[in-house]
């Protein structure tokens, strides 16, 4: 039975590449990837001969049969490396949907570690660095951009995610109404030419001076132990649990319960009470 090993590629500068990435690179000839161009531009620019190498496309529209395929090569005997576009597959790219499979088939993964930006921007943002929390990339969705920032506003530790040049301007408005007095770091173009990071005040966003929003960020969010919100049992909870404590107890009800709680959404909450 082959390995699926997750490969991280350089972040940016590409002489972050690890030794052990290039000669996976260099030696292998079977891999996945979110993007096959990418890899194959990789090994263009790292000077590898594409000669009997096969880039196979793994993203977040595959289907089951594209999963099916790869199970089935990794049971034939062969093993797989999936590169990410930057950085960690696990991280930013889909490869969760896939480890999670393959651990479930009883197929061995094995990680072959490299540059990460959330731990780079971390690493030169100046807020405490442990406890930290990574939450990936910033919701569209209004009603999940809420229940973020509900988090945010309860806990002292350092938040990260991504966000993406079109809408970083609109999160630092909500971040600056939501959280003014919160420590923020905007960390764009970790490693490039023109690596930048802004240091400042949520409410004070507007007063960066240089501020270029091109190249993706990665923000971090810190509030001091005194700012913390203290969780509050509201009236509209009191009322929750009063009914269901005095009524019938149905799942619907302890799961609206649970929503309030956990500023989560009931469906998804009631989805797992329901197992």
């Amino acid at each position: 039975m082959g390995t699926l090993y997750l490969v991280s590629a350089p972040i940016g500068n590409l002489e972050d590449i690890t030794l052990r990435a290039r000669h996976i690179l260099e030696s292998e000839q079977l891999f996945l990837a979110e993007d096959t161009r990418v890899v194959k531009s990789l090994m263009s620019l790292y000077g590898i001969s594409l000669k009997g190498k096969e880039v196979i496309s793994f993203h977040e529209h595959s289907s089951d049969d594209d999963l099916q395929r790869i199970v089935e090569i990794l049971k034939g005997g062969r093993d797989l490396y999936f590169f990410s576009d930057a950085g960690s597959p696990i991280i930013s790219d889909p490869a969760y949907p896939l480890v999670k499979r393959i651990i479930a088939e009883g197929i061995e993964v094995r990680s072959c570690p490299g540059a990460s930006s959330l731990i780079s921007a971390l690493e030169v943002s100046g807020l405490p660095p442990h406890p930290f929390t990574f939450y990936g990339f910033f919701p569209r969705d209004k009603e999940r951009q809420r229940r973020w920032m509900q988090l945010f506003k309860r806990h002292s530790h350092t938040s990260i995610f991504f966000e993406s040049p079109k809408r970083i301007e609109g999160t630092l408005s909500l971040l600056a109404k939501e959280l003014p007095a919160a420590d923020v770091v905007l960390a764009r173009e970790l490693t490039k030419k023109f690596e930048t990071v802004y240091r400042f005040k949520a409410e004070g966003y507007q007063g960066i001076e240089n501020f270029v929003t091109k190249g993706e960020f990665v923000v971090l969010v810190h509030l001091g132990k005194e700012l913390v919100q203290e969780e509050m049992v509201d009236e509209a909870l009191k009322g929750m649990v009063a009914d269901y404590l005095e009524g019938k107890r149905t799942t619907k009800k302890l799961a609206k319960i649970f929503a309030k709680l956990l500023s989560s959404d009931t469906s998804s909450i009631y989805d797992q009470l329901s197992k």
